[in-house]
């Protein structure tokens, strides 16, 4: 039952802000996720699409979150090995 919750936020935390949670990250993330599962619904698609795509939507944002702060990390590592 959390699962779209937790997309939502996790989503929300890639939309504004990296890494962040914020308020307006997850009203976007809301819109985006109610608009693609509605947009199923409305396909015709079994009733298990939804679930797949919610799930589908949570990896991404984990991968884009957790890459966004790796990121600086070698960056600075980087600037330290050089000087």
């Amino acid at each position: 039952y959390l699962l779209a919750a937790y997309a939502a936020a996790f989503l929300g935390a890639t939309q504004l802000r990296g890494g962040r949670f914020n308020a307006w990250g997850t009203v976007i993330a809301v819109l985006l996720l109610g608009t693609g599962t509605t947009g199923l619904s409305l396909a015709s698609t079994p009733q298990w699409s939804t679930s797949v795509f919610t799930g589908i939507v949570l990896i991404v944002a984990l991968a884009v979150t957790s890459g966004r702060v790796r990121l600086p990390q070698r960056m600075r590592l980087r600037a330290v090995a050089t000087d």
